[in-house]
């Protein structure tokens, strides 16, 4: 008997549950993962059918019994927003990604997409949603995956807001890998299903504090702060020219050197939020201000930056950037 094949953001129909699903990990003969009702969950390869229904009546069914409190986003042709990760080689070794946001779906107004390392914000930007367009929202170093990122994407659909969180381990990051058609090339795939942020309710129930918790988890926290300076180092200048950043750099094209020195910029700019630094300077030279303007981009979507200034300075001339933090 020949073995069904699957592969990533596949439609496949759950003979048991006889409900509609997306294939999210297809590295297992045997099992895969799905996503169904906004979880991921496993199937034996042989309870699925890769023949969908005409009609998904049951699915919609299901859905319209599920939790008020937990609406997924919904229609004949739904499809998920996807989260990319094309791999950066450099002498066929993968030093890093470019990561993309893919918006597929037609039903959505704005989104924002926020990337966190050991729950400090790396990166955040957030921008109109348009369909079918590729997104690329910044690099990530390979060394980057051993602090296991969230990422977190909120979306809006009308006055409705939709979020999902999704924690990256590198364990499973690398069972994601697929080709991508939007981008011809393969690359490691996330597939989002994002369920509808609920406001908490407010009760007249009374509300004990717990003391002996509440002192371990701020014993814990200040334990990690403390782990985390060590961990990265705060420069309170940082030189971007590519030569000052790596050695072997000369096969690489002008886009891919863009790339690699934003990615460098933002670890340094996240270091130095989390040291809590008043102010930084980053060089990054004249010529034609692409980096100087890919570098404002990002400083525009940062909360806890005060502002910026690329003034004359006697060392640095006008080829760096002041920032100054709140």
């Amino acid at each position: 008997m020949l073995q069904k094949k699957f592969y990533i953001g596949q439609k496949v129909w759950l003979k048991h549950e006889q409900q509609l699903a997306t294939v999210s990990d297809n590295s297992d003969n045997d099992i895969i993962y799905v996503i169904a009702d906004g979880m991921e969950i496993p199937v034996f390869a042989e309870d699925v059918d890769v023949d969908v229904p005409a009609s998904d009546g049951i699915h919609k069914e299901r859905n319209e019994e599920s939790s008020k409190s937990e609406e997924v986003i919904s229609g004949n042709d739904r499809t998920e927003i996807k989260i990319v990760f094309e791999p950066i080689k450099n002498s066929e070794e993968t030093t890093g990604f470019k990561v993309y946001l893919i918006n597929s779906t037609f039903e959505l107004n704005k989104i924002k997409y926020s990337l966190y390392e050991r729950d400090y914000l790396f990166f955040t930007h957030a921008f109109e949603a348009e369909p079918q367009k590729i997104n690329f929202l910044h690099t990530l170093e390979f060394d980057q995956l051993n602090e296991s990122p969230e990422i977190e994407v909120q979306v809006w659909v009308g006055e409705k807001s939709f979020k999902r969180n999704i924690r990256i381990k590198p364990k499973n990051f690398f069972n994601k890998l697929a080709f991508v058609q939007e981008l011809n090339s393969d690359g490691y795939l996330f597939l989002l299903e994002l369920t509808i942020v609920q406001e908490p309710e407010i009760t007249d129930d009374k509300f004990e504090l717990d003391t002996d918790k509440l002192k371990r988890l701020m014993q814990n926290k200040a334990m990690k702060n403390k782990n985390v300076l060590q961990q990265s180092h705060a420069e309170r200048v940082i030189d971007l020219h590519i030569e000052k950043i790596m050695k072997d750099f000369k096969a690489l094209s002008n886009n891919d050197i863009v790339d690699i020195q934003l990615s460098y910029f933002q670890r340094a700019l996240s270091a130095a939020m989390r040291s809590h630094l008043d102010h930084m300077f980053v060089i990054h030279g004249l010529g034609k201000g692409v980096l100087k303007n890919r570098i404002f981009d990002i400083l525009r979507t940062y909360p806890g930056i005060k502002e910026f200034k690329n003034d004359y300075h006697p060392l640095f001339g006008w080829g760096a950037t002041e920032i100054i933090f709140k």
